[in-house]
Parts: C-alpha cells; sequence; structure tokens
C-alpha cells in the first residue's frame, strides 16, 4: 500500500458529469497540476467513451465503482480505459469477488483501489482486503458520519499518519448491535445525482469519526 509522507497527492473526482470534449478539456487543464488520477470523467457505461478520453490525455484516469463482474473489469482493461481500477465490495461480490479481480488487476499491472465511501461493516471488509491483497494501492474512507455510527458498530480501527490500522480482531473485526440499529431504521431518498445536489454528499448531522 502507497504511503504518503509530507504531501497530500490531488484526487479529481468526475463521477461521470462530463461528455468527451468536455472531458478533455479538464483533464488537459488539469496536467499541469500533476493530480493522481482523474476519477471517471465520463461515464463509465460507455467504455469505449473512455478509454478514447485516456488515450487522449496525460493525467491518469480512474474507474471501477461502478462496474459489478469480473467481465466487466475485464473489459475495462482489455479497453484500456483506466490507469487504476476502483471496484466497490457492495457492488462486485464481496471479499470473494473483489479477490478475482483483484488478481485481475495484478495479472495486468493495474493498481486496485477499492471504492469504500461507505459504513463501518464495508470499511471492515475494504480494510481487510487492504492488507490481503497485492497490489491493493490506496484506502478510500469517509472521516465524518452519522453520530450514533459508535452505538451500532464496535469498530476498532486507528489513523494515523495517513495509514488507517485496522483491528486484530477475529474475522472482519466488528460486532453489530442489531438491537442499537433497530433505532436507526432505513429511509429512503433521491440519490443526489437526480435532485442537483452533487457536492452535498453527508447527513447534515454527521460528525467528525476517525480520529488520528
Amino acid at each position: 500500500m502507497k504511503r504518503f509522507e509530507g504531501k497530500a497527492e490531488i484526487l479529481i473526482e468526475c463521477h461521470g458529469r462530463f461528455d468527451v470534449p468536455t472531458a478533455l478539456r479538464i483533464c488537459n487543464a488539469l496536467e499541469e497540476y500533476s493530480p493522481y488520477w482523474v476519477e471517471e470523467p465520463v461515464i463509465p457505461d460507455t467504455m469505449r467513451a473512455l478509454a478514447d478520453v485516456r488515450s487522449r490525455v496525460r493525467v491518469p484516469i480512474a474507474c471501477g465503482e461502478r462496474l459489478y463482474t469480473t467481465q466487466q473489469i475485464l473489459d475495462a482493461i482489455e479497453l484500456r480505459c483506466c490507469d487504476y481500477l476502483q471496484p466497490d465490495s457492495s457492488h462486485a461480490g464481496g471479499i470473494t469477488g473483489m479477490k478475482q479481480i483483484a488478481a485481475i488487476c495484478d495479472a495486468h499491472h493495474i493498481p486496485f483501489c477499492a471504492h469504500n465511501p461507505s459504513g463501518p461493516v464495508a470499511n471492515a471488509v475494504t480494510l481487510a482486503l487492504g492488507v490481503s491483497t497485492p497490489g491493493y494501492c490506496i484506502h478510500e474512507t469517509l472521516f465524518d458520519d452519522v453520530p450514533w455510527r459508535k452505538d451500532v458498530i464496535d469498530e476498532d480501527v486507528r489513523f494515523a499518519d495517513g495509514l488507517m490500522y485496522p483491528s486484530d480482531r477475529p474475522g472482519l473485526g466488528i460486532e453489530l448491535n442489531e438491537e442499537a440499529a433497530k433505532a436507526h431504521p432505513k429511509q429512503d431518498h433521491w440519490l443526489r445525482h437526480y435532485v442537483g445536489t452533487l457536492t452535498n454528499i453527508r447527513p447534515p448531522d454527521s460528525v467528525k469519526y476517525y480520529h488520528g
């Protein structure tokens, strides 16, 4: 896993918002800042369009959070769509599916960077993948969450000096408090992509969760 010392890398999230000419202009304008990657400059279900963008820019391209199968991952690699692959354990078959994808990435020398903007269970799964997978590059996580997160899960991880240290407990290292979870039932809501609030992605009462 890559460790950053004394500096912060720039990672640009586009979330598939742009068409090809707009993506080209943005990626070319970003080149002078040497970003670590530009993520999903175009919608990733148009894999040939993504490959076209990558072939015409000089910044690294990342994608994968909306790819769900090993076949889709292999198509992305064979079309040379990206420099970094970001499958999500919640989408792409859990630990088993992610291990299969990681093996494909390793065979093609593509860094494996699991997408992980979710809760403590997904974070525990992703950490388990990170510490056991060759070629794992960057661990994505969110530093704030709902204030009752600690009530429903006994997550035991530590963040320090740019690294996240998982628990050494058996399995995923977490236990779910089902009684506490019942106090916070699922709430349906529109995805932010459809209501124009793409930058408003966290709960209004969210608090900082991880501490160094």
